[in-house]
């Protein structure tokens, strides 16, 4: 047990967020307001996928973003920030909370974000990295999983990343994984493409459904190589 039992479990959530200046402090530049701006961590040139130097950033842009799911209910519930080359971006959630007790002691909510990227003549794009955290505080018997999906329109295989806990657990988790290079999947050759991200949690309860817990989404990283084709 973890002592909270008789706390407010809003008094927690208020910790998990005090919380997320510690990690977000390494992506420097972050822009709160949503769109393009920020300044997140630059593409690595030496990454495999990366056969030429890199599309101007003038001539690979994004012409818009759109979001769904219960963990994005309005606009304000996410915001998006672009790194000036284009080929790295974060979205933060705002919304992306469950917390035992519940009516259900299984609960789940996701966030789709499909963002429209201009892709210029004779190029195309892969995912070559992604990292994320957030944030829980689980008592005994009580699991939680957060999973990443990261994909473009139209393509059967596309990334995915899982994170489970068990309680007892109380601090922020986080994943950071790079993609192999045979494993990337590379958008179609110069031409516009969306690119999708299912962010989905899920706390299951079944075992303790009367202990608290809170399992959040605060934040997404992703890093895109490009190469000719």
């Amino acid at each position: 047990m973890l002592g909270i039992s008789d706390m407010d479990p809003r008094t927690h959530i208020l910790f998990g967020l005090a919380l997320i200046a510690l990690p977000s402090a390494a992506c420097d530049g972050e822009s709160g307001e949503g769109g393009e701006g920020g300044d997140t961590q630059a593409l690595d040139k030496d990454k495999p996928g990366n056969m030429d130097e890199a599309p101007k950033a003038e001539d690979l842009w994004v012409e818009g973003v759109v979001y769904d799911g219960a963990g994005c209910p309005d606009p304000d519930s996410v915001q998006v920030g672009f790194a000036p080359d284009k080929m790295s971006f974060f979205v933060s959630f705002n919304d992306m909370l469950l917390i035992n007790p519940a009516k259900s002691p299984i609960q789940t909510t996701n966030c789709v974000i499909s963002a429209q990227l201009h892709v210029p003549d004779g190029w195309q794009v892969g995912v070559t990295a992604v990292d994320g955290y957030g944030y829980a505080l689980l008592e005994e018997g009580v699991k939680a999983r957060n999973t990443g999906s990261y994909f473009f329109a139209g393509e059967p295989v596309g990334y995915e990343t899982e994170t489970s806990l068990e309680g007892s657990y109380d601090s922020i988790y986080s994943k950071d994984e790079n993609v192999e290079a045979q494993s990337i999947v590379w958008s179609e050759c110069g031409a516009s493409t969306i690119f999708a991200i299912n962010n989905s949690l899920v706390l299951n309860a079944i075992a303790a459904p009367q202990e608290q817990a809170i399992f959040s989404s605060i934040y997404a990283g992703i890093e895109l190589q490009s190469k000719k084709c």
